[in-house]
């Protein structure tokens, strides 16, 4: 979160999450056989192309920005002059607990059946129904459709972001829209399966 307490995803979480779901979508597609214009050129070429790999001097030709909540702008402006107006009613706690709340957890020791020691632990976790949303800038080299093809399917893949996503927290539904326009490629993903 911010200094006034707006939540956001910082852009490197975003892009190393699609990354991930990019790399299982090339994973799915040869494991399925199909051998199409994604998988050809090789799983890590077009991840490189796309992402880049560390220490690269070179930008890649996407670029991730952090995502914000829907009017962002807007609820910034307002909290900024609700903070001052009314300091000691309005806080940066009161943003925080409007968006999210605290949950905390401890390791249980199996032979005793008691918490551990110092194993109490809390996490913020983002309240359901907040939506966040970014761009994905492409470079005017990216006019591959098949560069498209795999971002639309990686995000339509993702489904967890954030901590302790393996354990099925940070659910999410991811879309790609061009323009205010819902980005479908569908079709385009059931010409090369029937293929």
């Amino acid at each position: 979160f911010n200094h006034i307490g707006l939540h956001y995803i910082p852009e490197k979480r975003v892009k190393g999450c699609i990354r991930d779901s990019a790399r299982e979508e090339i994973e799915m597609f040869n494991k399925s056989g199909n051998k199409n214009a994604i998988t050809k050129n090789g799983n890590e070429n077009i991840i490189k192309q796309l992402f880049g790999v560390p220490g690269q001097d070179e930008p890649t030709p996407v670029y991730f920005n952090d995502l914000h909540l829907i009017d962002y702008q807007n609820m910034n402006q307002w909290i900024k002059y609700l903070s001052m107006k009314y300091r000691g009613i309005f806080s940066r706690e009161v943003v925080l607990s409007s968006f999210a709340y605290l949950r905390q957890q401890t390791s249980i020791d199996s032979t005793t059946g008691t918490a551990k020691d110092h194993s109490l632990r809390t996490i913020r976790v983002i309240k359901k129904g907040n939506i966040f949303r970014g761009a994905i800038d492409l470079d005017e080299s990216v006019n591959n459709e098949d560069v498209l093809l795999l971002l639309f399917l990686a995000c339509k893949n993702l489904r967890h972001i954030g901590t302790k996503r393996t354990r099925g927290f940070g659910e999410v539904k991811c879309s790609i829209f061009e323009k205010e326009k819902a980005f479908d490629l569908t079709q385009k993903l059931e010409e090369i399966c029937r293929a």
